[in-house]
């Protein structure tokens, strides 16, 4: 038989006396939180809520730069200079008339007053995506490539 000391013989003693009684007595009159069993785990991870997705939560993250914006770029003025592939795809562009100020494009934007939308950024270039109505009042959608300008 293993012998066993006084005080591990009261921690034993006083363990089966919680779970013999019960939990919630324990604390009874000694805190103001109702149940602090239910609380949640303080060093657990936090738990991400599903309702929100990748997408919104990449979103919410701000991207600071001091390139102008390219949303009041026309379409048939720009060229394109240069490609950032990796994980966030965007193009470095600039007017044909204008040689020192350049604009950052990105997959997603909409650009020059009508509004056309980066569908996709390539390394041989850009595609652009622009909605029009044709002469039926149907939607129609017409798609342009600009290669990289060399």
């Amino acid at each position: 038989m293993v012998k066993m000391s006084k005080i591990s013989l009261a921690f034993i003693i006083l363990i089966f006396s919680i779970k013999v009684y019960g939990m919630s007595n324990v604390f009874d009159g000694k805190t103001a939180i109702k149940d602090p069993f239910k609380m949640r785990d303080p060093f657990a991870n936090p738990v991400m809520s599903s309702r929100q997705s990748r997408v919104e939560r990449e979103k919410e993250k701000t991207n600071y730069n001091n390139l102008p914006n390219a949303t009041n770029l026309n379409v048939s003025d720009m060229m394109i200079v240069g490609i950032l592939t990796g994980k966030d795809r965007s193009a470095i562009v600039r007017r044909v008339d204008d040689d020192k100020t350049f604009y950052t494009v990105k997959e997603g934007m909409k650009i020059g007053r009508d509004k056309i939308e980066v569908k996709a950024i390539l390394p041989g270039g850009m595609i652009l995506v622009e909605k029009i109505t044709n002469i039926y009042g149907d939607d129609e959608y017409i798609e342009t490539v600009i290669p990289i300008s060399k």
